[in-house]
């Protein structure tokens, strides 16, 4: 089971990061080995569109390890959206988070 997820990052209000922003995902279970999962999504349109890049992709950690990425600022340049962060685990426990981005 996923005990913790923990993103950190320099945020501002409301969990909001911009382009080129670096931050780090940490996710806890107690099973062992956790899937980050990260994936861009842009508005517009609306509904907002998975836009992929190379920031975005799946990462198999070690239960504490951290996941080092950066906010797109191909994917969010002249537009905002979000990122979709999922940790699942051994056991199939999800945990998700939205964190949103303000574009240039």
């Amino acid at each position: 089971m996923i005990t913790n997820l923990l993103i950190t990052g320099p945020f501002r209000a409301g969990k909001t990061l911009r382009p080129g922003d670096d931050y780090q995902v940490f996710a806890w279970s107690d099973s062992g080995l956790v899937n980050v999962s990260i994936k861009c999504f842009v508005r517009p349109p609306t509904p907002p569109e998975y836009k992929e890049c190379d920031e975005c992709g799946a990462y198999e950690v070690e239960s504490g390890q951290s996941v080092d990425s950066q906010v797109s600022e191909k994917a969010y340049r002249n537009t905002s959206g979000f990122l979709n962060i999922v940790a699942t685990d051994n056991s199939h426990h999800v945990v998700a988070e939205t964190i949103y981005i303000e574009g240039e």
